[in-house]
């Protein structure tokens, strides 16, 4: 029995090898597919998504409100289909475009100070601002004369003050479209701050670090509180090289409402 096993025909390796790849490849293939048909179905859902939001505004609306509510749209439609390249967004850029350029043709400060966001911070009001990087070109003249009038009336700021004096310390700050003056960035937020725009602080509280002035950072380091706070924020960075009478003299400072001020403490 053992020898007429022995001389038995053996069964060709190449085929079954062969089988077993074919197989694997199969395997492969199908796994590498996957990801693209998710992918195909992302973009899928997300353009129905946004075409269901564009079709459900009506002409004649307020521009800037139409912009910010077809952005919150997109926002959510990304996040929640994790697409990557939905056709119907091309279309959307396009009506977002149109409508932030008429609320800037409005007059819109709001709509300016959007274009700006700060450079201290992880929220930028506008969903992915670099699309609209030429309109925010276009604006920096306006906010800046917008920024400079608000400074002439501290004592009586108007509703829109806050928003422009914040977005032109912004401009300062970054240096993106302006050389970076932290200097001017941290008096204007100091101004945006007073004109009730709490979330200045940080930003005020930055460029004074930035700039050398340990005491006054931390006196505004203090002053940012609740929401302007962002998940970077340390204030043991900001106490970091102050004597304990330092300390002492900004936690006193900042209890006294009445001595904050539009202009940034002396560096000591």
């Amino acid at each position: 029995m053992m020898g007429k096993h022995k001389n038995a025909p053996q069964r060709p390796v190449w085929p079954r090898v062969a089988a077993l790849v074919a197989g694997a490849v199969a395997v492969l293939a199908g796994t590498a597919s996957y990801p693209a048909a998710r992918g195909a179905l992302a973009n899928h859902r997300a353009n129905k998504a946004l075409e269901s939001a564009m079709d459900s505004f009506r002409p004649g609306g307020d521009p800037w409100e139409s912009f910010t509510a077809l952005q919150t749209a997109e926002r959510e439609a990304m996040a929640a289909t994790g697409a990557k390249s939905p056709r119907a967004r091309e279309r959307v850029a396009g009506l977002e475009r149109k409508w932030l350029r008429e609320a800037l043709g409005q007059g819109n400060l709001v709509a300016a100070a959007a274009l700006f966001p700060d450079p201290a911070r992880q929220d930028a009001p506008i969903y992915e601002p670099d699309r609209f990087a030429d309109v925010r070109k276009e604006s920096v003249e306006r906010v800046l004369t917008a920024a400079e009038a608000a400074m002439g009336r501290v004592a009586h700021p108007i509703y829109t003050d806050r928003w422009v004096l914040h977005a032109a310390a912004n401009i300062h700050a970054a240096g993106t479209d302006r050389p970076r003056n932290a200097a001017q960035a941290a008096q204007l937020y100091a101004a945006a701050f007073d004109a009730g725009d709490t979330l200045a602080a940080l930003g005020a509280a930055v460029s004074l670090k930035a700039s050398g002035n340990r005491a006054a950072a931390y006196r505004w380091a203090l002053r940012c509180t609740g929401p302007c706070r962002n998940a970077q924020f340390d204030l043991s960075t900001y106490q970091a090289g102050l004597s304990a009478a330092d300390i002492a003299d900004a936690q006193a400072a900042v209890s006294a409402p009445h001595l904050v001020s539009a202009a940034p403490e002396e560096k000591k």
